[in-house]
């Protein structure tokens, strides 16, 4: 883990924010959002500490856990720790790609 760097994706930081703002419209409030937006950043740096916790996804090196309602996918070398996607399962399993 020393020197390992935590990164977040272009579009892992995009869905995340999507999420907190969709939360935020529907409740009237920015309460729940800064909330889960705090929850989600707290175990992603739980598991940027233990990155091989992670379920395994397929063939392509990456792993995920659950946070909430929502999946989070990340890939992790001896240098860089990297969310790639926050995915809510309730949506359509075809419309989930990971780069």
């Amino acid at each position: 883990m020393v020197g390992r760097k935590l990164k977040w994706s272009p579009q892992a930081r995009s869905e995340l924010r999507d999420i907190i703002a969709f939360y935020n419209r529907r409740n009237g409030s920015n309460a729940y959002g800064i909330k889960l937006g705090n929850l989600i950043d707290e175990k992603v740096r739980l598991y940027f500490m233990n990155p091989e916790w992670g379920q395994m996804q397929g063939l392509f090196q990456r792993r995920s856990f659950v946070c909430e309602k929502f999946q989070i996918f990340y890939r992790f070398t001896e240098t860089e720790f990297e969310v790639i996607k926050v995915w809510d399962p309730r949506r359509n399993p075809k419309d989930l790609k990971l780069e």
